[in-house]
């Protein structure tokens, strides 16, 4: 599902001042443009415009303009038709005129930008410039490689060949479900003593348990809350098809009852039936 949204301010009395499609949540696309903004230095109209209220203490506000839109092609349309519609009556702050998926500047804007570059580089001179490359750097490339001349030159790879380069480039081991869960939940090892024991870096352990979803169950001892790690003798185990089969269906257990056979939460043993697909 797609929604078409606008961007204003108390300032702005809250008119549109700038339209965008989006298929995440309202609110988690308002954060996305007030971090673009202030993460680069020569932005768009609409960042700078993000920026210079966020200067003056004036919070950006994000409105619903039309919801359920099924389709991309369906969304991409709407948002060209509320740009064109709402453009000159409310001076909107979008580069383009919408509707397309890799954004194409219209001559105004690309006019706009050539003078701010101009006026940039009046005071500030290029990097490169007066640099010279070494001999050696010019011999990497081959004038008998270059363009069409190139045997590879308007192909492109499959996705086998792609996964295989993505998998001799990885920086880190990709590692199973069971690895994790023994470290994690069995041996009770927190993220920090997994990335030293495993020399990975400590967010890309915690990309790996959002990945396969583990974390470890919380429960109230006496009103106060406490994780597995507080509680002695816990097991946290999975269990094979043909057990839990036999407790849940054929022995027609209960999972609080099998919960409290092998102590462990009923929730535990609900993921575990529903990842065998067991119902009675």
């Amino acid at each position: 599902m797609y929604k078409i949204y606008y961007l204003s301010t108390d300032y702005d009395n809250n008119l549109p001042k700038y339209i965008g499609y989006t298929s995440s949540e309202l609110e988690k696309r308002l954060k996305e443009h007030v971090r673009n903004s202030k993460c680069v230095k020569n932005g768009t109209i609409k960042d700078n415009w993000i920026k210079n209220r966020l200067n003056n203490n004036y919070k950006i506000n994000i409105f619903l303009l039309k919801n359920d839109i099924l389709t991309l092609e369906e969304a991409l349309t709407s948002e060209r038709e509320f740009i064109l519609k709402l453009k000159q009556k409310h001076n909107l702050k979008n580069s383009t005129n919408g509707g397309e998926k890799n954004k194409i500047f219209t001559d105004e804007i690309k006019l706009k930008i050539s003078e701010s570059l101009k006026k940039y580089y009046i005071n500030n001179e290029p990097k490169n410039k007066g640099k010279k490359f070494p001999g050696l750097h010019k011999n990497r490339i081959n004038p008998d490689w270059s363009g069409d001349k190139n045997p590879f030159y308007g192909r492109l790879h499959t996705e086998e060949v792609k996964k295989y380069l993505s998998d001799i480039n990885r920086k880190h081991k990709e590692y199973t479900y069971d690895e994790l869960y023994d470290l994690y939940i069995t041996k009770n090892m927190n993220q920090n003593e997994i990335a030293d024991m495993l020399k990975l870096t400590r967010p890309y352990v915690c990309r790996l348990m959002k990945k396969y979803k583990l974390q470890k169950i919380k429960i109230e001892i006496n009103g106060q809350k406490s994780t597995t790690k507080n509680i002695k003798n816990r097991k946290y185990k999975r269990f094979s098809y043909n057990k839990l089969y036999q407790l849940y269906v054929i022995d027609n257990m209960t999972q609080i009852d099998i919960s409290k056979k092998y102590n462990v939460s009923k929730n535990h043993i609900y993921k575990e039936c529903k990842r065998h697909n067991i119902k009675k």
